[in-house]
């Protein structure tokens, strides 16, 4: 268990459709904690991203996000910096049997404190592979962080539309 280690924190499993899967209340004892996941969408033709949860648990669904996907297929690109979530792939995918998303992400200074001191914001920087509405395959890496210095206390897995019908997601802590 030393420098660089992960500790298994947290195991959410769904059989029963969600609206989300969330990570409330990290623990302050990792600055950094690696999330692998795979979802799969009960609607056909939507995207899967994160909202991080704000001091006091709510998501944060302002226009303050800033983020970016590059689409590895054909090195295409989009991003926004007045997002309102931040995108784990860069094209829609599907519902059908093999469709949906599986990926990992770094969250890095989950501790920040808004601070004069506390440059580095929390974000988030992955890849995942997703199948499209067409059955095709698509790898995608990402990036994206709050852009309005809100402190950040955990996160959560939505779909642009629909519940999540199956999956799941693993939390772990990065040893310091």
């Amino acid at each position: 268990t030393g420098a660089g280690a992960l500790v298994l924190l947290s195991t959410t499993t769904v059989t029963d459709a969600v609206g989300s899967i969330s990570f409330d209340n990290l623990s302050t004892a990792y600055d950094t904690f690696y999330v692998d996941y795979s979802l799969h969408p009960a609607t056909d033709n939507v995207r899967a991203r994160v909202h991080f949860l704000n001091s006091s648990g709510s998501a944060v669904t302002s226009s303050n996000y800033a983020h970016t996907a590059v689409l590895m297929d054909n090195l295409t690109y989009f991003g926004s910096n007045t997002a309102t979530q931040i995108e784990l792939c860069h094209t829609n995918m599907g519902n059908a049997e093999l469709e949906g998303i599986s990926g990992y992400f770094y969250l890095r200074n989950r501790n920040y404190d808004n601070s004069a001191s506390d440059q580095f914001v929390t974000n988030i920087i992955g890849a995942s592979n997703s199948v499209n509405t067409s059955g095709g395959e698509n790898h995608n890496w990402y990036a994206g962080y709050l852009n309005n210095n809100t402190e950040v206390r955990g996160f959560r897995f939505t779909f642009a539309s629909g519940n999540i019908d199956e999956g799941y997601a693993r939390l772990y802590g990065v040893a310091k």
